[in-house]
């Protein structure tokens, strides 16, 4: 039963992993504005340190290429696991 509930939480943080990855890429572009934080971060009280932190273009387009290899590269992330649960490379 422990190998089950394990084998559970595994995938389920996998997929949590995933939808973060992609939350994460679909928030990070170019058209965020000093207007659109200012409304999240009034609703916060925490104006002026988000006005102030605010990314420029180069910054952006820098994460989204490092966001675009992440995605890319979590495409092999289930091939390897399931070579791996057949026992392909072992010595």
């Amino acid at each position: 039963m422990l190998d089950l509930s394990l084998a559970i939480a595994h995938h389920l943080l996998i997929f949590a992993i995933f939808g973060l990855t992609c939350a994460e890429f679909w928030a990070v572009r170019p058209c965020v504005t000093n207007a659109a934080v200012a409304r999240i971060a009034s609703i916060d009280l925490w104006y002026g340190i988000f006005a102030a932190a605010l990314p420029g273009d180069a910054d952006i387009r820098r994460v989204r290429r490092y966001l675009h290899a992440e995605l890319a590269l979590f495409v092999f992330l289930p091939i390897f696991a399931a070579h791996m649960a057949r026992g392909y490379g072992e010595f």
